[in-house]
């Protein structure tokens, strides 16, 4: 996963856990191309972590300025009163 948005969302559901206790991650290593070269693996894992790492900063920042409330807020909006709509909320 190198994908700032998706990691972004994992990390959202995560700090939402309260973290990964008694887990962790598992996350494949994707390199370039086709290689089964100790570098490129090297890369692929360092990329992942990356990755990873910006989408956890991005879930901080989301949280420190409100963001995160307010787009879940806009999205269920209209489920306001109703049973969904509390446990959503």
């Amino acid at each position: 996963m190198v994908d700032p948005a998706e990691a972004t969302l994992v990390m959202a559901a995560i700090v939402r856990q309260g973290g990964l206790h008694p887990g962790g991650l598992n996350f494949d290593a994707k390199i370039r191309r086709e290689s089964v070269d100790p570098e490129d693996l090297f890369i692929g894992h360092i990329a992942g972590m990356d990755a990873m790492a910006r989408g956890l900063r991005n879930v901080e920042a989301m949280m420190k300025d409100g963001r995160l409330e307010a787009m879940k807020k806009e999205r269920y909006f209209s489920y306001g009163g109703t049973a969904l709509g509390r446990w959503v909320i």
